[in-house]
């Protein structure tokens, strides 16, 4: 059985075929099986069912001195009960219960099993009311450690003396009644208000395999992540991946190492963070702790595997196909929810990332059944606003529900009826709705530049005039055309001018260091060219404005640049060598100043690069921006990112001569430490 979108990347693809056509390879458990051995005391005794699950008899025959046993029934909140002569109603012994055991004679009894290797087994269920529970955590665990992630307020502990023949009692969080610790193979009795699932410390430890160099910090760091990451779904859903493993590359050479040995694909990976195949993670080091935007690559690539794992429960043959907005919007919504319960994002930044995404129009959900672009987030935010919306109506359990269904029907759409109570189409035509409310209203303002005479005015001594809106939260421009400039701004208030600027080669405008505003926008019409004017109400229609100017423009201090320009290429990459995206490269002219000093802002695509058009003859710095916005330093050669100085400033940086021709190979190296985990 194998989880497939409708649409992947050709080489991955093959391999997932080939996945559904031959058996997965078998991977060890990363809880291997071991010797388990309790002491029994005459009298009563508690102790855990740790091996695989068999009848009661099974017990009476290694413990002859066994008298009687007694297994709690969580669900009804009562004993059930055998005896070696006499049938009761405990007839199956299940891994992780807990028991009672009435011990005959008057030695202590060394009880040896073979604890399973599934470390599920610590994965318990609690019920409301009493617990009766085996433990298959950390060996010799302090109580303190043991049942810290237990709710303080309202869970409590007991465990058993054998020797005294009383109980021993603990409160999460506090001190124990005459300490003591736990051991593998022995049963506490555990106290719940409500249902819940409770992963016991140390009964996971997830496979993690590094590629490439990594200190040793960084490795418990990573293993660390990986671990909460585990538990928290564990207990979220009652859900483990036994089989999980997860590769960490270094850098790209080594994570295309560990695809080449473990999914024999031969091709350089695409993937910029992270892709789960089937129970394998394979995530890129400078991703494994990271937080992109509001969400963790690592719980979000762990619950991809979670989905196969949820479909592979249900008999079935062939591939499932799923919605790829179903796909990544529920490991999306799944990720962010991580990132919430452990303190790293607030709910409030997750609404304003998604009113960001929904405001720039409605995501169309029929459109993202098909694969969706890794570096795309806009579709991944808009899939999981398109999941919050209908867990919100149905509840989480739904989306477990979902793939649990998929491979039940069919179709991936009659699962989703079945789990969220409503059709794909009419949930399409709902969530359209919801989100319309989002996307910003858009007006057009029409501004008209006017001489006394009545003149309409487009240009001056062959400058172009543009006009240019602007708020507290948004500004636009446009160039003045026939009827004017028109420009698109969502509603608010704004100051309105216009103003001269240059122009290259007919090419692309390139604001002035030393323009004149010319005019701004009056309510009276009353000529003005200092300051920023009054204030234009822009409220849900378009308008049409008139700048009036109190007469022709005086010289005009622009100090545009019509010479030729090359370029200035480079790249710019974190410590590893990742290309790094949506950086702001500023070449500043150092000889000279003209069209606006700052030559160019030139954003960095998908691979790092960036093109920068330089005046010929003059020499350049560069300052470097994140994707964030915030300015991280001045580019040097030999140091990377050097901070601003009052002594020299930008001089202190790299200086790069244009000179006649392109300059190529800048690599501007982001050391980790001021790269942005989120805006």
């Amino acid at each position: 059985m194998t989880l497939l979108k409708r649409a992947f990347a050709a080489g991955l693809a093959a391999v997932l075929l080939a996945l559904v056509l031959t058996p997965a390879p078998q991977i060890a458990s990363a809880h291997p099986s071991h010797p388990v051995t309790t002491v029994l005391l005459p009298g009563f005794n508690l102790a855990g069912w740790i091996e695989p699950e068999a009848s009661v008899d099974v017990l009476f025959e290694v413990l002859p001195e066994l008298k009687a046993v007694y297994a709690w029934d969580a669900v009804e909140q009562r004993y059930r009960s055998s005896w070696p002569q006499r049938a009761g109603d405990l007839t199956t012994l299940t891994p992780g219960m807990g028991l009672w055991l009435d011990i005959d004679g008057d030695q202590p009894i060394f009880w040896t099993r073979t604890a399973t290797p599934d470390p599920a087994t610590g994965l318990v269920t609690l019920r409301a009311g009493w617990n009766l529970v085996a433990w298959y955590g950390s060996e010799n665990e302090s109580f303190e450690h043991a049942f810290a992630t237990l709710d303080a307020d309202s869970q409590f502990v007991l465990a058993w003396d054998a020797e005294s023949q009383w109980f021993v009692s603990h409160v999460p969080g506090a001190a124990s009644t005459g300490g003591g610790v736990v051991r593998v193979g022995d049963a506490v009795w555990v106290s719940s208000p409500v249902e819940r699932h409770w992963l016991q410390p140390g009964s996971v430890v997830p496979r993690v395999e590094f590629y490439g160099g990594f200190p040793a910090e960084r490795k418990a760091e990573i293993r660390a992540e990986t671990l909460s990451v585990v538990t928290w779904f564990a207990e979220r859903y009652g859900l483990l991946e036994p089989d999980f493993i997860l590769f960490v590359g270094a850098d790209r050479s080594s994570l295309d190492q560990a695809r080449r040995e473990f999914l024999d694909i031969q091709d350089p990976s695409d993937v910029q963070c992270g892709e789960a195949v089937n129970n394998l993670v394979f995530v890129a080091d400078w991703c494994a702790t990271a937080t992109h935007d509001v969400s963790s690559p690592l719980a979000h690539e762990y619950f991809h595997v979670l989905q196969t794992h949820l479909v592979a429960l249900t008999p079935a043959a062939g591939t499932v196909y799923v919605a790829d907005w179903l796909l990544e919007g529920t490991a999306e919504y799944e990720a962010i929810e991580y990132q919430i319960s452990r303190g790293h994002i607030t709910r409030h930044e997750v609404e304003q990332a998604l009113d960001d995404v929904l405001s720039q129009g409605v995501p169309d959900l029929r459109q993202l059944e098909s694969d969706i672009p890794g570096f795309d987030r806009w579709s991944y935010l808009g899939a999981m606003a398109a999941v919050r919306l209908a867990v919100s109506e149905v509840g989480e359990g739904a989306v477990i529900s979902f793939f649990r269904n998929v491979p039940a029907g069919e179709r991936w759409q009659d699962a989703f009826q079945n789990s969220f109570n409503s059709s794909t189409s009419e949930f399409y035509a709902s969530f359209a709705e919801y989100a319309a409310q989002f996307v910003t209203v858009v007006n057009r303002v029409t501004v008209t530049a006017l001489l006394p005479d009545g003149t309409a005015l487009r240009e001056w001594n062959g400058h172009p005039l543009r006009a240019h809106a602007s708020s507290a939260s948004f500004s636009g421009s446009a160039t003045m055309e026939e009827g004017g400039a028109e420009l698109e701004i969502p509603d608010g208030t704004y100051s309105v001018t216009v103003s001269a600027v240059c122009r290259v080669f007919g090419g692309p405008f390139h604001a002035s260091a030393y323009r004149d505003r010319i005019g701004s926008y009056t309510l009276d019409g009353t000529p003005r060219t200092t300051g920023a004017g009054v204030v234009l109400v822009v409220a849900g229609e378009d308008l049409a404005i008139t700048v009036n100017l109190a007469g022709s423009p005086g010289e005009l201090k622009l100090n545009c640049y019509n010479g030729p320009r090359f370029n200035i290429e480079g790249r710019v990459t974190n410590a590893s060598g990742e290309p790094l995206e949506g950086y702001d490269v500023n070449a500043y002219a150092l000889t000279h100043r003209f069209d606006q000093n700052s030559i160019d802002l030139n954003h960095t695509d998908q691979d790092g690069r960036f093109t920068i058009a330089a005046p010929d003859g003059h020499t350049y710095a560069f300052q470097v921006q994140d994707s964030c916005g915030t300015f991280i330093g001045i580019y040097h050669e030999a140091h990377g990112l050097i901070e601003w100085s009052v002594h020299g400033g930008l001089r202190n940086g790299t200086q790069i001569p244009v000179d006649g021709a392109d300059v190529t190979g800048i690599e501007i190296v982001i050391p980790s430490s001021v790269i942005a985990d989120r805006c």
